[in-house]
């Protein structure tokens, strides 16, 4: 008796896509059993009437029935753990589908999460930046204004150290010693404004003059006097000679003279004269032409009030 597998093997080729297949040994009885069945069936039909009735008589029909439903129903089993089988992988595979489902769906919200964490990060990271330049900016202001503040404060003490200087070598005598006090007056103060002092004036603002004041006068008489007093107490100082060399110095081109400067420059003129022409009171006369041009100085004053007025107009001629 033979079995032919080729009616099953498309069927079993497209199974092996899908489910799990039978073994080969029970594949095979499979078959041969479905075999056993078709020619059981084929010799049933193919007796005649007498031959039935012999066979119903011997058992022979009644065997063959009996091995057709043995067959069928071991084939029926066997179909029946397959399909068990089937079901279980099935199983398996749907359990298996299900956990992919959720780990893709964790690795979704962990995707998400992952994605909001970099946009706040980007905000938190721009809100930074802000507030850094912002820092920085606030920083370098402090700092300019802290350069600002040391060269403010070297200045200063540049300027006290050059103040000291000039007005040091002055009281021991060292500079101007033969100079009428006025024109000591006048050339200390241009000297001052020279040097540290006056670029300290010049970048941070006026300073308090009150302590050189008090310098040049010194010990001098602290009383009221005719301001012409002070003018002829100069021109007495030096001859005709040093008065033309010392109008020189005070005469600077670049400067604009104050009505005081102005009026020791025209007493020392007037002293430099020869004798026939030299007036008797330099002094009066200078400040009286000098009062009927500007209207100052006037005609009294203490030491301080001349120096006063003498450093004043050196500050307004160098720093206009």
């Amino acid at each position: 008796m033979s079995t032919e597998l080729d009616p099953y093997s498309a069927q079993a080729r497209t199974l092996t896509a899908d489910v799990p297949l039978l073994s080969d040994r029970v594949l095979v009885e499979v078959a041969n059993r479905i075999g056993v069945v078709h020619d059981l069936t084929r010799h049933r039909a193919a007796e005649t009437g007498a031959s039935r009735v012999f066979s119903a008589l011997v058992g022979a029909d009644r065997d063959r029935q009996l091995r057709s439903i043995g067959a069928l129903t071991t084939n029926q089993e066997d179909l029946l753990s397959w399909i068990v089988q089937v079901a279980n992988a099935t199983s398996v595979t749907a359990y298996g589908l299900e956990r992919v489902a959720r780990h893709v769906k964790q690795v979704r919200d962990l995707a998400q999460a992952a994605y909001d964490g970099v946009r706040q990060t980007d905000a938190e990271l721009r809100h930074l930046a802000t507030v850094v330049s912002e820092f920085a900016a606030a920083c370098e202001r402090r700092l300019r204004a802290t350069e600002n503040r040391v060269a403010r404060l070297e200045r200063a003490v540049d300027a006290a150290d050059a103040f000291e200087r000039t007005l040091g070598r002055w009281s021991t005598g060292l500079t101007y010693r033969r100079l009428p006090w006025l024109c000591q007056v006048v050339l200390i103060a241009r000297e001052v404004l020279a040097g540290p002092y006056g670029r300290a004036h010049r970048v941070d603002g006026p300073r308090d003059r009150s302590a050189m004041i008090a310098r040049l006068v010194g010990g001098r008489p602290a009383g009221l006097a005719g301001t012409h007093t002070y003018l002829d107490e100069m021109v007495a100082a030096v001859d005709s000679k040093n008065a033309a060399e010392v109008t020189t110095w005070l005469l600077e081109p670049e400067l604009r003279i104050g009505p005081m400067t102005e009026a020791v420059v025209l007493a020392l003129e007037l002293a430099a004269l020869p004798s026939p022409a030299r007036l008797a009171e330099p002094g009066r006369t200078a400040l009286s032409l000098v009062r009927s041009r500007r209207g100052r100085p006037s005609h009294s004053a203490t030491a301080v009030d001349v120096a006063t007025w003498l450093v004043d107009e050196q500050f307004a001629a160098a720093l206009p």
